[in-house]
């Protein structure tokens, strides 16, 4: 029935459909824009300028929020189930199923992310390239149970094309991921850059040297 509504309302001009989709409960201010794209999650927050592209699909998660100014591209999946479905990730106490964008953050196109256990992105951080892969749950094969941790992700970090980041990681403030890198745990310094299989780090970073640091507006492109 949800899915069936969202296509429905794909036909109405976006100043109509949002204020249907504030009626149903969701909070999406006026300055807001959703293209043709079809979000399915209980709780909707879009702050002031925030963009969703078009064909986009978010399915099955509790909450979505963008905070003024961040914008979720084209042609990304964004999936998970609801903490709700106690029978799903049932041996996990406390899970939040939730994706949460800072302000004036970009994600660019034809990413995945699972956010069963939560996927937390700070301010001024973007997600560019293509093809990146972001999991919050994995199984652990010698329990053969589900497990699930949130992923972090700071403020004015680059995450380059084609990467993969894995349940539980938190990356810091300042860090650039190099393309193709798997990020399988946490790295626990800011100002640096990070690569490779694992990743690890390659290089430090003065702030005053790197100008995608010193934004005081988003880069979407």
């Amino acid at each position: 029935m949800r899915l069936i509504v969202q296509i429905l309302l794909l036909v109405l001009p976006w100043s109509i459909r949002r204020k249907v989709l504030n009626m149903m409960g969701h909070q999406i201010a006026q300055t807001a824009h959703i293209g043709i794209s079809i979000i399915m999650c209980h709780k909707l927050i879009m702050d002031e300028n925030s963009i969703i592209g078009h064909l986009t699909l978010v399915r099955g998660i509790d909450r979505l929020e963008l905070k003024k100014n961040s914008k979720i591209g084209a042609l990304n999946f964004i999936t998970g189930y609801s903490v709700a479905l106690k029978t799903v990730f049932g041996n996990v106490k406390s899970r939040n199923c939730e994706f949460i964008i800072g302000e004036s953050s970009s994600i660019t196109s034809r990413h995945f992310f699972d956010v069963n256990g939560g996927i937390y992105i700070g301010k001024f951080t973007q997600v560019a390239g293509v093809r990146s892969t972001f999991l919050t749950h994995s199984i652990d094969v010698y329990n053969n149970i589900q497990t699930v941790s949130p992923i972090i992700i700071g403020d004015y970090c680059f995450c380059g094309s084609n990467i993969v980041v894995l349940k539980g990681v938190v990356i810091k403030d300042y860090t650039i991921i190099g393309a193709g890198s798997i990020v399988s745990r946490s790295i626990e310094r800011e100002k640096v850059v990070i690569a490779g299989n694992p990743a690890t780090i390659k290089k430090d970073l003065n702030i005053d040297d790197v100008k995608f640091f010193c934004r005081l507006q988003a880069k979407v492109d």
